[in-house]
């Protein structure tokens, strides 16, 4: 379920458009897992990154809440702003998941591959 909201899910602009698409999923998901609880197909967080452990455990696994979430993310802004000049972001739910959704893309192989191949062009 997961990767079919990231593909799918998190390109549709209308909440109408939205609901369907949840409902249909929880649907299909129903008819598939008979046995299985309604409750498992509706989790409150549905991310996973590859930070959802701590910062430097690049592990790829869900989040368990957005507290949990919140708390590594400020923490690695914390982190930052030692290093580099002060950035002050509000982390609401949103911007923790477009965090999420942006890791997800830079960690992926392909971006990793291209990033490299950059460097080696521009140097």
């Amino acid at each position: 379920m997961h990767e079919a909201s990231r593909v799918y899910r998190d390109k549709l602009i209308d909440n109408k458009d939205i609901e369907t698409y949840d409902k249909l999923v929880i649907d299909l998901c129903k008819k598939t897992f008979e046995d299985v609880d309604e409750s498992v197909f509706k989790p409150e967080v549905n991310i996973y990154t590859h930070f959802s452990q701590g910062i430097g455990e690049a592990k790829y696994a869900p989040v368990s809440s957005y507290e949990a979430l919140n708390k590594i993310l400020v923490e690695a802004l914390e982190n930052y702003n030692e290093l580099n000049s002060m950035m002050n972001l509000v982390l609401f739910r949103d911007a923790m998941q477009h965090v999420c959704r942006i890791n997800r893309i830079l960690e992926s192989p392909v971006v990793t591959r291209c990033w490299w191949a950059w460097e080696v062009l521009v140097n």
